[in-house]
């Protein structure tokens, strides 16, 4: 059996023992030094409640011995003796103390762990959750695009122009909700296993034509131009070409969906010496002064201008790709005038 099952019964045999020896020997040997022992395992192995009784004890059993009891008189021990069991006794103390805040780290470290595995377990579950929903839900919109193309070409008898709108409509706002869905999804994912980046040699520029291409027909719908500005000679890139596809979709739907009709979205790309300099510029409503500094916050969503188009997780993402690939974004904003959103992106990868 494990003689460390019993803490208590050990602490009184150390104390016994160390007693002994103080009535035993001289009393110029200290014995009193070796209480720490029993303070020690009292307070790590039971609670710092008995650590400080057992202190007490120590304490007086070794002030006790301020009297020489072999002497056939009470009387005092040396000064120096006196002054070594002082030193016993602050160091008794000073054990006592030292041990307790020991033991209250220990258990704010125990306490942390466990919140941290706690919290590693949510996010994992929220992970899972999202995923099961994003394919629970995709798969039907997934179908219902496709019904919907089947109808518009006419596979179920013949369409009118009219018909034909709906029906583009319709598809348009399925997309919509797959890419609501895969940002959620997104986000949740790099919570919890963190945004990596996989660096690829590639050009900036044919990034953000395969964005504008994706959302060429959601512009029209909307009588909106995406007008493409490369001020560089060259838009060659180390970057993760998804994650920054990412970024340009999310911030040419987000001017879209704030412009008016018969204007246009300017995605403007302009080169600096060591990265380059991207704006989205939009002739919308603006964004209310007071939600710029939130703009970018998870699930947050401005009050006035800026038309809720989903869970408020777009911007966010974004800021979080592009700060990972060690680039910065900033949003400018005119109420009734437009608003702009300017990042920058190494043009060597300098992310993690």
């Amino acid at each position: 059996m494990d003689k460390f099952n019993y803490p208590r019964p050990i602490v009184g045999l150390m104390i016994a023992a160390i007693l002994g020896l103080e009535i035993i020997l001289p009393h110029e040997y200290i014995i009193g030094y070796f209480y720490v022992v029993p303070i020690l395992f009292a307070t790590y192995r039971i609670n710092a409640h008995w650590g400080k009784w057992v202190t007490v004890i120590a304490v007086c059993l070794t002030l006790l011995y301020c009297f020489d009891v072999q002497h056939p008189q009470l009387v005092m021990i040396p000064a120096v003796a006196l002054f070594n069991r002082i030193l016993a006794v602050l160091a008794l103390i000073v054990a006592y103390l030292l041990s307790r805040g020991v033991r209250s780290y220990g258990e704010l470290v125990a306490n942390h762990q466990a919140e941290i595995a706690f919290q590693a377990n949510i996010a994992q579950l929220k992970t899972d959750f999202a995923a099961s929903l994003v394919h629970d839900l995709q798969t039907p919109l997934i179908g219902a695009i496709e019904t919907i193309n089947g109808l518009a070409h006419g596979d179920f008898g013949a369409v009118t122009t009219e018909q034909k709108h709906a029906f583009d409509v319709m598809r348009r706002s399925h997309k919509t909700s797959i890419h609501q869905l895969q940002t959620l999804l997104a986000v949740c994912q790099d919570e919890h296993n963190g945004l990596y980046l996989n660096y690829q040699s590639t050009d900036l520029e044919t990034i953000a034509l395969v964005a504008i291409e994706t959302l060429t027909d959601l512009a029209k719908s909307r009588q909106i131009e995406i007008e493409l500005v490369n001020r560089c000679q060259t838009t060659q890139i180390e970057c993760d070409p998804d994650r920054i596809d990412r970024v340009f979709t999310n911030l040419i739907l987000n001017a879209i969906y704030q412009s008016p009709p018969h204007s246009s979205v300017v995605v403007d790309l302009q080169a600096e010496s060591d990265r380059y300099q991207i704006r989205i510029i939009d002739r919308g409503r603006g964004i209310d002064p007071e939600d710029l500094p939130r703009i970018f916050a998870k699930f947050y969503q401005g009050r006035i201008g800026r038309r809720s188009r989903g869970a408020g997780l777009g911007l966010y993402l974004v800021q979080q790709i592009i700060e990972t690939h060690g680039g910065t974004i900033q949003v400018e904003s005119i109420v009734a005038k437009g608003v702009t959103f300017l990042f920058t992106l190494p043009k060597v990868a300098s992310g993690s």
